[in-house]
Parts: structure tokens; C-alpha cells; sequence
């Protein structure tokens, strides 16, 4: 009986040990998406954009009951169940997903090197004008170009 019992423990405990393991990747997973850059409230949620308003909801539930702080031990998942929640919240009306990705595939696009390295601009002689340029912040001052 005694053995058994150890026995349950030992189970008991090991199933414990992976949730807690599985609830660190998870919160380290969010916390990473949201620095992901372009897609990050997808990213948050473990979706594409293509994911269904059915499939945001869906993977919003799941993620909540894994990330809730009562639930979840981990050190950020206050942090992370935040993220999940604000991007749940932006992406769960289709009003509020199109704006998300209208702003993000901007976001993306002015990031993009590409989109400034193509670009020509004529600038009258004697002008001087500063360009930012969002790939690394920094200003550049161009006189009589």
C-alpha cells in the first residue's frame, strides 16, 4: 500500500513538473511574440493572420487558463497574461483586427529597407532638410542636394 502510494506521488508529481515546464515555455513564448515586430498579437495568440475570428477566440480561452497568474507560477505570467489579453481584445472584432493589421502592415512597410532604398526625392538647391529614417533612428541632415 505504501509502495503505491510513493508510486501516485511520484506520478503526481512528475505531471506537475511538465505542466510547470509547459507553462514556462509558454509565458517565455508570449513574452518573445510581443517583440516579434510585424504579427506580434498573432504571434501572442499562436496564429497567422489568416486565423479565423473562431480560431483567435478559441486560442485566447486555451492560452488563459495556462497563463492566469492563480494558475501559472511563473515570475512574468502576470506580464504575459496582460499581452494575451490586450491582443485578444484588439483582435476579436473584425473592426479592431482590420485597423491592427492596416497599422501593422504600415509599421512594416516604413521598417522595411527596401522602402528606402527605392525611394528618390528631389530637393531644390540651397534646402536643407532632415530625413528620419525608422530602420535606426538616426537623422541625417542633407544640405543643397
Amino acid at each position: 500500500d505504501k509502495d503505491e502510494k510513493a508510486a501516485q506521488q511520484r506520478q503526481k508529481d512528475e505531471e506537475k513538473a511538465k505542466r510547470e515546464k509547459e507553462q514556462d515555455e509558454l509565458v517565455e513564448a508570449v513574452m518573445a511574440a510581443t517583440k516579434s515586430g510585424r504579427g506580434a498579437f498573432y504571434a501572442v495568440l499562436g496564429l497567422t493572420p489568416e486565423a479565423s475570428g473562431a480560431d483567435v477566440k478559441k486560442s485566447y480561452k486555451t492560452r488563459c487558463l495556462r497563463l492566469h497568474p492563480d494558475k501559472c507560477r511563473h515570475e512574468r505570467a502576470g506580464e504575459a497574461f496582460r499581452a494575451l489579453s490586450h491582443a485578444y481584445d484588439t483582435l476579436k472584432c473584425p473592426e479592431g483586427r482590420a485597423e491592427y493589421d492596416k497599422r501593422d502592415a504600415a509599421r512594416a512597410a516604413a521598417a522595411s529597407p527596401s522602402a528606402a532604398k527605392g525611394t528618390t526625392v528631389s530637393i531644390p538647391a540651397g534646402q536643407c532638410v532632415t530625413i528620419v529614417t525608422n530602420r535606426d533612428r538616426r537623422l541625417e541632415h542633407l544640405n543643397g542636394l
